[in-house]
């Protein structure tokens, strides 16, 4: 189950297309089978890597909307209220960092040869 609030489902899609980008791209630059054990720490890094960039991307697009203001009758502060864009609880913000967190887990494996799926 995705629980999203907001725009959030977008990074959902975002990931899901960099991962279909980049094995198109896999396939068209290690030919078939591009899926090979040496090959797949860095292809899957990679598609993390585009899928933070474009999630910043995003992040910065929905921060343009400056909110609505309303004044809170009983103190007379003005207070602006913003949809909130969310992927799992998490707050688009966070999602790019998240992505690189795992980009860098999948270079280092690819590094050090570790097999990602036996």
């Amino acid at each position: 189950m995705i629980i999203w609030r907001g725009a959030g489902i977008f990074v959902f899609f975002i990931i899901l297309g960099s991962a279909f980008l980049v094995m198109f791209a896999g396939a068209a630059v290690f030919g078939e089978p591009w899926f090979a054990e040496e090959n797949q720490g860095w292809v899957l890094a990679t598609g993390f890597v585009l899928s933070a960039v474009l999630t910043y991307g995003f992040h910065v697009f929905l921060e343009r909307d400056k909110g609505k203001k309303a004044v809170d009758p009983a103190t007379g502060q003005e207070i602006i209220l913003k949809t909130p864009h969310e992927l799992a609880f998490i707050p688009v913000k966070f999602w790019p960092y998240i992505l690189l967190a795992v980009a860098v887990c999948f270079a280092v494996a690819a590094i050090f040869g570790v097999p990602i799926f036996n």
